[in-house]
């Protein structure tokens, strides 16, 4: 799991590297609309757990099929 995090880590600074955003010079940031979030060392490390954490749960679910007729 900890090389998971790793590789997303790593993922997340090449898709949101410094300088990535024009009103924020020199930062990393996160844009979703009309918020931003400076993104830094810790801020990556747990985006990059939450999704192995997400993707764990979602892999681990079994979908059941009911017929409804």
């Amino acid at each position: 799991m900890a090389r998971k995090s790793s590789e997303n880590v790593q993922a997340l600074k090449e898709r949101y590297p410094q300088d990535n955003d024009v009103e924020h010079p020199g930062m990393a940031v996160y844009r979703n609309g009309d918020r931003c979030w400076q993104l830094n060392d810790i801020r990556y490390k747990v985006w990059g757990a939450a999704i192995v954490s997400i993707h764990s749960i979602v892999s681990s679910c079994i979908l059941i099929v009911i017929p409804t007729g």
